[in-house]
């Protein structure tokens, strides 16, 4: 694995802050993340910010097929002559912002698609929704986070880590905790320490929602005032429901009204907004 520090340097390159560029410098996290992953010749794999191709490489020689999506065309002719001189050809080098592409085309012989990659960290939840949002067309996406953003990915019921986030998330994958990554493990090094989670989409989803729009008004609804109850959550969200009607969605639930948000599991959230959907003739 070429220095990263080493190649920037020679080509008079630098790391750019505004996309968040750190690039990794340990090859066994490489190799712990591809055992994580199981990829055989038969998966396509879109990577996200291929950067200097620490990871590419590795990908290529696994995979039957890798899209690499760089917005940097700075370091693509870096990139490029990485992959000539590693013989690599089975991939596909795309200058463009993950945001703006449609993962959809990517997709070969109705094949699902395997996502990977180490996200910057102002973009991630963006990166992330977009992913899920695109699941049907994908079978598990691996990606390195900031330890702050996979906690609360990762957190259960109860626990102040506990968001919006962990329930879209959790609702739709299952999560493993792959590796942490110490800062000191990129160049330039960040000033936080990142986890490689692992999202694989749920092929039927075990609590399902009624109306999943619903469903996550309704959560958002719950954590945009957390440290109120659940009952005067709603009362003052922009959900169309009456006061009538909350207290029937909490009966009939079987659910405390003076509970709150980070309390509720998923499968509690769908079941009142199942009851929502009933009372208020939304689907």
């Amino acid at each position: 694995m070429t220095s990263p520090k080493h190649l920037l340097n020679t080509s008079n390159i630098r790391a750019k802050k505004k996309l968040g560029q750190h690039f990794l410098t340990d090859q066994s996290i490489i190799e712990k993340m591809l055992s994580g992953l199981g990829l055989s010749k038969h998966h396509t794999v879109l990577e996200i910010g291929p950067g200097l191709g620490a990871l590419t490489i590795p990908l290529c020689r696994v995979a039957n097929k890798v899209y690499a999506i760089e917005k940097d065309k700075q370091v693509i002719p870096l990139l490029q002559t990485q992959l000539d001189i590693h013989h690599i050809n089975n991939i596909e080098i795309i200058e463009q912002n993950f945001l703006n592409i449609n993962i959809a085309d990517f997709v070969e012989n109705t094949e699902k698609i395997v996502v990977i990659g180490n996200l910057p960290y102002y973009l991630a939840s963006q990166i992330l929704i977009k992913i899920v949002e695109s699941r049907d067309c994908i079978h598990s996406a691996m990606v390195m986070i900031q330890k702050e953003m996979a906690e609360r990915i990762l957190a259960n019921p109860n626990t102040k880590d506990y968001c919006r986030l962990s329930v879209f998330i959790q609702y739709y994958s299952k999560i493993s905790h792959i590796i942490r990554v110490p800062s000191i493990k990129f160049f330039p090094k960040p000033k936080i320490d990142s986890d490689v989670i692992l999202l694989t989409f749920y092929e039927e989803i075990k609590y399902k929602a009624l109306n999943e729009h619903v469903l996550f008004q309704l959560v958002k609804a719950a954590f945009g005032t957390r440290r109120k109850t659940l009952k005067n959550a709603l009362r003052i969200s922009e959900l169309e429901i009456s006061d009538e009607q909350i207290n029937e969605m909490f009966t009939l639930g079987d659910i405390d009204p003076l509970r709150r948000a980070e309390s509720l599991s998923i499968d509690e959230f769908v079941r009142l907004s199942n009851i929502m959907c009933q009372l208020t003739s939304c689907f």
